[in-house]
């Protein structure tokens, strides 16, 4: 009997997301360049924010090496904002941030809004 497709499938649905799966708040794209702190190490790197909702932040470093540091408390700066965060996710893509203190919506449209006016974009 062949165990590994068995375990390579358990190992895939484990890492997936569940079909019924929704978020709490609906994710906008941005490009807000920013700086996340790491609160306890004592250092920080520059970055975009390139998702934001009212729950929270993926964030794309700039350098191309991913610290794998869940559980973190973080605060990130971007546009006018100084947020408190922990880092919930690491991956290829960047740091997925949960909000310690929820945006509003009209916070979140302000953010797109003025990311878009500066560079000319629309959604």
């Amino acid at each position: 009997m062949n165990l590994i497709p068995g375990a390579l499938r358990s190992m895939i649905r484990r890492f997936s997301a569940s079909k019924s799966f929704v978020r709490a708040h609906e994710r906008r794209t941005c490009a807000c360049v920013g700086e996340i702190y790491f609160v306890d190490r004592g250092f920080g790197t520059r970055g975009i924010v390139d998702e934001i909702s009212c729950g929270g932040i993926r964030f794309r470093p700039v350098h191309s090496y991913v610290l794998e540091r869940w559980g973190d408390a973080v605060s990130v700066r971007f546009g006018g904002y100084a947020l408190d965060a922990t880092l919930v996710n690491v991956s290829p893509k960047g740091y997925g941030l949960k909000l310690r203190t929820p945006l509003t919506e009209a916070e979140v449209d302000e953010i797109v809004e003025a990311d878009e006016a500066m560079f000319g974009r629309a959604a």
